[in-house]
């Protein structure tokens, strides 16, 4: 685990694990929610992403209203976090 893992997990603003992320993409508006968990609990379909995924990659460790850059199977996509919680 790194440092910076470790501070978002002592930081109830920041993304890690077990925690649900709603982001707005900036180029197209479109509004998604993700809950960043171990691989072995993916389920994408309802929004579980792993932490070893793209997204949750980005995400982690940044707090809301940061914004990320992250390249995904579509496009690079800038995400804004609009809100952190559990």
């Amino acid at each position: 685990m790194t440092r910076e893992a470790v501070n978002a997990e002592d930081d109830p603003k920041a993304a890690s694990v077990g925690r649900t992320v709603k982001v707005v993409d900036q180029h197209t508006g479109e509004r998604d929610t993700y809950t960043l968990v171990e691989s072995g609990e993916a389920d994408p379909a309802r929004g579980r992403v792993s932490v070893e995924s793209p997204i949750a990659q980005a995400l982690e460790g940044h707090r809301e209203g940061e914004i990320v850059s992250v390249e995904t199977p579509r496009a690079r996509r800038r995400l804004r976090l609009v809100q952190v919680g559990s």
